[in-house]
């Protein structure tokens, strides 16, 4: 991958939510990228649809239906993702109450 993984993820995914039809190369990207932050420690930080959906085609269809409006994609998207960017850097919970004494 090019980028980061998840700055990459964010920008397929806005373009799924502008209607872009992924194709083999933006497929591949998002394999990559999502195989990469589901390893990482912090995956239960993830926002659902990454979990979710397994390829960009499962995200394409997810976002189409969850809202026909553009817009409402977008908003939801950006919600989604800068939630989960801030923590994506912190220790979870668990990890902090599971740390030996």
């Amino acid at each position: 991958m090019s980028q980061e993984p998840y700055t990459e993820l964010a920008e397929l995914a806005d373009r799924a939510c502008s209607g872009g039809v992924p194709g083999r190369e933006s497929a591949q990207r998002h394999a990559a990228g999502r195989r990469v932050l589901l390893q990482e420690a912090n995956r239960d930080a993830l926002p659902g649809f990454i979990v979710q959906c397994v390829s960009m085609h499962r995200f394409v269809d997810f976002i189409t239906l969850f809202h026909p409006n553009v817009q409402e994609r977008r908003n939801f998207l950006s919600q989604q993702l800068s939630s989960y960017h801030p923590r994506a850097k912190l220790p979870g919970v668990a990890d902090i109450f599971s740390a030996p004494l």
